[in-house]
C-alpha cells in the first residue's frame, strides 16, 4: 500500500537521474524514504489527497497500539475508527479530521487526551510538491510527560500562592489580634505614667512600657518580613540629612550604651554629598538593628558608627556604613548563619540576650531593597564589624529632610476642635479620648458604624477618627455611607489594628483621608488630627 501511494504520486517528486532502470530506482529511494520514516520518534501519518490513500510509519502503529488485525488496513475508515475508541473526546477528532481533509491549507498543532490518560501532540501540514497540493502530514508525539511536569508545576505554583495567601491572612488577623489589646497597654501606660507615681510604681511602669516596645517590635518585624518577601515593600525618595539619620539612630541606644558604660562613637566621611535622596527611615530601621545588637552583645568599650563613600556613578552614589563594637565576636560558623530568616548565632544566645532573629534578615532585605549588600567581618572575642551599603541619589539643596528621628512633642493646642470617634472597643474608646483630652479637643464617642453615620451625618465635627472592624457596620461600610451624603468634606482617619500594606490601601479606597494604625503614639495621633483639621504643629506657631 505504501509502494502504492508513492507511485501514484511519483510523477510530482523530483527525482535524480541514473542509469539505473526506473522501476529499481524508484524501489531504491521508496526504501530510503519508508527506512527514514521508520527510524522517527514520531509517530507519522501521509494521506494522499488525489488517491485517497494512508501511508504510517512504524510508530503510529506503536503509539496508537494498532492491533495487528488492523495493521494491513486497505482504508482509513478502519484506523479512523480504531483511533476514534482512543481518545477521550472522539467528537472533537473527528470534527477536526473534517477540517482538515476539508481545507486545503488546514494547518495546526493541538494536544489530545486519550481515554488511558496519555496525551498526544498532534500537528498537522499541508504538503506541496512543485506548487501543487498533494495531501498533508500528520505527527503525532507523547507528551505525557511533559504534560505531567508542567501541571505539576501548575498545582505547585497554586499551592505556593494559596500558601502565601494562607500566610497574609494568617499575619493579618494575628496582627488585629495582638494590635488591638497592645494598643490598650501601651495607651493605659502612657495615660498612667501622667498621673501621681511613687518611684517603684514609675519603675514598674517603665518595664511595662519597655515590655510593650519590645513586643511591638517584633510583631513589626514579622509584618515587615511579610511585606517584603511579598513584594509589598517600597522605598521613599526624599531629602535625606544624613548626619541627623546616623545621630537619631544612635541616640536610640544612647541610654543603654551607657548603662553599661560604652562609649558611642560616629564618623562620618567628609567625601559624602550633603545632598541625598533615599528613604532615611529604612536607613535608621537598619542602623538602629545593627546599634541594638551592637549594645546588647559589648560588656565593656566601645560602639562606633561610620559612614564612608565607597563609589559615586553620577547622579548616585553608594555609601558604606559600618557598625564596630568590641563585644564577644563570633566564629566563621556563627557568621554564616547570619542575615537568615529566624537565625542567631547559636541557641544560646538567643536565651541569653533575647531576640526573634528577624532584625538582622530584615536589614538584609532592606540593604537589597535599596540597591546594597550587608556583610559582616568578626573574631571570637575580638568584636564584630556588620556592615551594609545603599545606593543614594546626589540631590540638590535642601531647606528640610527627614531624619526619621521620633522627637517627642508637646501636645498640640486643639480647643474648639470636635472629634468623632467610632470605635466599638472601650479600652480604646478610653485612651483615644483621654489622651486627645490633653489637647484641649471635645470628643464624641460612637460605638458601632452605624451609629458613627448618624452622628456623623448630624453635623458639627472637624474629623472623625474611624476603627475598621466593628458590629451592626464596619468602618469601610460607615465611611462609603458618609461619602454619599457629605462627599469629602469631612475627613476621615483609620485608626485600625490592620496594619499591612493591602489594609491601609483598603481604607484608602474606601474614601478615608488617613490611616494610623495601633498601637499608636500618641504624638502620631496628634500628628494626623492636627494635619487634617489645619491646625498648625506643636511648637510650630
Amino acid at each position: 500500500m505504501a509502494k502504492a501511494l508513492l507511485l501514484e504520486t511519483a510523477h510530482l517528486l523530483p527525482m535524480e537521474t541514473s542509469s539505473v532502470p526506473g522501476t529499481q530506482a524508484l524501489d531504491e529511494q521508496f526504501g530510503f524514504l519508508i527506512g527514514a520514516l521508520d527510524s522517527l520518534s514520531d509517530a507519522v501519518a501521509i494521506i494522499n489527497r488525489r488517491a485517497g490513500t494512508l501511508y504510517r510509519n512504524r510508530r503510529f502503529l506503536e503509539l496508537w497500539e494498532v492491533p495487528p488485525a488492523l495493521h494491513e488496513a486497505r482504508t482509513r475508515v478502519e484506523l479512523f475508527e480504531w483511533i476514534l475508541s482512543r481518545v477521550a473526546d472522539p467528537d472533537y477528532y473527528r470534527r477536526t479530521v473534517q477540517q482538515m481533509m476539508q481545507s486545503r491549507d488546514y494547518a495546526a498543532t493541538d494536544v489530545m487526551l486519550l481515554k488511558d490518560g496519555r496525551f498526544f501532540e498532534r500537528q498537522c501540514m499541508p504538503q506541496y510538491v512543485h506548487g501543487t497540493n498533494v495531501g498533508l502530514v500528520i505527527t503525532y508525539r507523547d507528551v505525557s510527560g511533559q504534560h505531567a511536569a508542567a501541571e505539576a508545576a501548575r498545582k505547585a505554583r497554586e499551592f505556593a500562592e494559596r500558601a502565601a495567601a494562607l500566610k497574609t491572612e494568617f499575619l493579618a488577623n494575628m496582627s488585629h489580634e495582638i494590635r488591638t489589646p497592645m494598643n490598650g497597654i501601651v495607651g493605659l501606660t502612657h495615660l498612667v505614667l501622667k498621673t501621681p507615681l511613687n518611684e517603684t510604681q514609675k519603675a514598674y511602669m517603665g518595664k511595662i512600657q519597655a515590655c510593650s516596645a519590645h513586643l511591638l517590635g517584633v510583631l513589626n518585624q514579622i509584618l515587615d518580613l511579610s511585606k517584603i518577601e511579598a513584594g509589598e515593600a517600597t522605598l521613599e525618595h526624599v531629602p535625606v540629612r544624613l548626619r541627623a539619620v546616623l545621630e537619631s539612630a544612635r541616640d536610640v541606644v544612647a541610654l543603654k550604651a551607657a548603662e553599661k558604660g560604652l562609649r558611642l562613637e560616629m564618623e562620618i566621611d567628609t567625601g559624602i554629598p550633603d545632598n541625598l535622596i533615599g528613604d532615611p527611615l529604612r536607613l535608621s530601621q537598619v542602623l538602629i538593628n545593627y546599634l541594638g545588637n551592637a549594645v546588647k552583645f559589648t560588656d565593656a568599650g566601645h560602639v562606633r558608627l561610620h559612614a564612608v563613600l565607597a563609589a559615586q556613578d553620577g547622579a548616585v552614589c553608594t555609601v558604606r556604613f559600618e557598625v564596630l563594637d568590641t563585644g564577644i565576636g563570633l566564629s566563621e560558623e556563627q557568621c554564616a548563619r547570619l542575615f537568615q530568616n529566624f537565625q542567631q548565632a547559636d541557641a544560646s544566645t538567643a536565651r541569653r540576650f533575647g531576640g526573634t532573629g528577624l532584625g538582622l534578615a530584615i536589614a538584609k532585605k532592606l540593604a537589597e531593597l535599596m540597591g546594597g549588600e550587608v556583610g559582616v567581618a568578626s573574631r571570637p572575642g575580638a568584636g564584630s564589624t556588620f556592615w551594609f551599603t545603599a545606593r543614594l541619589g546626589k540631590g540638590e539643596a535642601q531647606e528640610a529632610a527627614v531624619d526619621g528621628a521620633g522627637a517627642q512633642v508637646a501636645a498640640p493646642d486643639l480647643r474648639g476642635v470636635r472629634v468623632l470617634l467610632v470605635e466599638d472597643n472601650d479600652v480604646n474608646q478610653i485612651i483615644a479620648c483621654e489622651i486627645l483630652a490633653e489637647t484641649g479637643a471635645a470628643v464624641d464617642v460612637a460605638s458601632d458604624g452605624r451609629e458613627g453615620v448618624r452622628m456623623a451625618l448630624a453635623g458639627g465635627y472637624d474629623v472623625v477618627l474611624m476603627d475598621m472592624q466593628m458590629p451592626v457596620m464596619d468602618g469601610v461600610a460607615a465611611t462609603a455611607a458618609i461619602r454619599v451624603a457629605l462627599g469629602r468634606a469631612l475627613p476621615i482617619i483609620a485608626l485600625t489594628a490592620n496594619a499591612t500594606a493591602a489594609d491601609r490601601a483598603s481604607c484608602l479606597a474606601a474614601g478615608m483621608d488617613g490611616y494610623l494604625a495601633k498601637p499608636f503614639d500618641p504624638a502620631a495621633l496628634w500628628h494626623a488630627v492636627v494635619h487634617w483639621v489645619g491646625r498648625a504643629e506643636p511648637g510650630g506657631q
